[in-house]
């Protein structure tokens, strides 16, 4: 499996997960060949949505994932209190960032996703993890209480990048040189997603 913090961007036949969404957007893809995430970071605002987008759908395309059919988009992040921080509405704006992404990778199918909200309340971080099964993804959850992690070299940069964004240019993808490759995955819940479109 593979672990995807603030900004990254990775691929994984199985398995994605996703520590410390908080403001944040845990964002999947899934395809016939696997499940491409992008933990977004910031970029709640309607104008930023586009830009993320453009550079998920780069990994994608770079990955060959665009030559897959999709099967399903799915997004996870705090609405109910909008930690995830959207202009009102609050949830027409979380849909909106997600057919934005469906938009730029030319996916028209189903959009599921969950509230964090609704589980883990107010004041608080999420470890967010999906699990493939078949044409769609099982989405397991705890709380994330800043966990021990270690980083170790990446071994493989074509499945696991960060997005960087240059003061004044778009933003792009940059190899990363180390990753994390464990962590607790204990006493994790199992909830069930919302269709969004």
């Amino acid at each position: 499996m593979i672990y995807l913090l603030e900004h990254e961007i990775g691929f994984d036949s199985n398995c994605i997960g996703f520590p410390s969404i908080q403001g944040c957007h845990a964002v999947v893809y899934q395809t016939s060949a696997g499940l491409y995430g992008f933990h977004i970071a910031g970029g709640s605002g309607n104008g930023d949505w586009a830009a993320n987008a453009d550079v998920f759908r780069q990994f994608i395309d770079e990955h060959g994932g665009l030559n897959s059919p999709g099967t399903r988009l799915y997004g996870v992040t705090f609405v109910g209190n909008n930690q995830r921080g959207y202009s009102l509405p609050v949830r027409d704006n979380w849909k909106g960032e997600l057919q934005q992404i469906a938009s730029a990778l030319g996916y028209t199918g189903k959009i599921s996703g969950y509230d964090l909200f609704k589980t883990l309340g107010n004041n608080t971080s999420a470890y967010v993890e999906f699990q493939a099964r078949g044409p769609k993804c099982k989405l397991y959850i705890r709380r994330w209480a800043h966990d021990q992690t270690t980083k170790v070299p990446n071994t493989n940069p074509d499945n696991h990048k960060i997005r960087i964004r240059p003061p004044g240019q778009v933003p792009t993808l940059r190899p990363l040189a180390s990753v994390i490759t464990s962590l607790d995955r204990g006493q994790l819940t199992h909830v069930h997603k919302e269709q969004l479109r």
